[in-house]
């Protein structure tokens, strides 16, 4: 089996600006002005606005990050997060994981989906932490693990 090429999240942030962006300003009125938008995703929606917001902080104002896929790429996230240092986010981030996102959608995943819903909540909080240490206002960062939520769209 071929390895896995990735998501490819920076074309994707590229393509957002460069051409969904532009399209919904003509067919909608989209604001052209930053302050007037907002960014959000979950899953690995999560992920790709989270990146939008490291590559791109001046093309939002508000960003919301949900369930991001912090298991993926073995922590990847959190290091490009960490060496974002001395560099622009957003105005507002907002930054949510849910208590259950394994066991939430997995019943029967016993200890393992523990194991994972813990991994998950830490990583949301090893996040938010890395964000804080770079000078980012504490009243800047909305970030909550939320009990009893799952990876669902009910939950975010």
């Amino acid at each position: 089996m071929a390895a896995a090429s990735g998501g490819n999240v920076a074309a994707y942030c590229a393509r957002v600006l460069a051409e969904l962006l532009p399209w919904a300003e003509r067919c909608f009125g989209l604001s052209r002005a930053p302050n007037d938008r907002a960014l959000g995703g979950s899953s690995f929606g999560g992920i790709a606005t989270l990146y939008m917001a490291m590559l791109h902080p001046e093309a939002f104002r508000c960003v919301m990050i949900e369930s991001p896929s912090f298991w993926a790429c073995h922590g990847r996230m959190l290091r490009d997060v960490r060496e974002c240092a001395g560099k622009r986010w957003p105005e507002r981030l907002c930054l949510a994981m849910g208590g259950c996102e394994y066991s939430g959608t997995r019943p029967n995943s016993g200890d393992a989906g523990a194991k994972c819903d813990r991994f998950l909540a830490e990583a949301c909080k090893e996040c938010a932490h890395a964000i804080l240490a770079q000078g980012v206002d504490p009243a800047r960062l909305d970030w909550h693990v939320e009990p009893g939520a799952a990876h669902n769209e009910r939950d975010w």
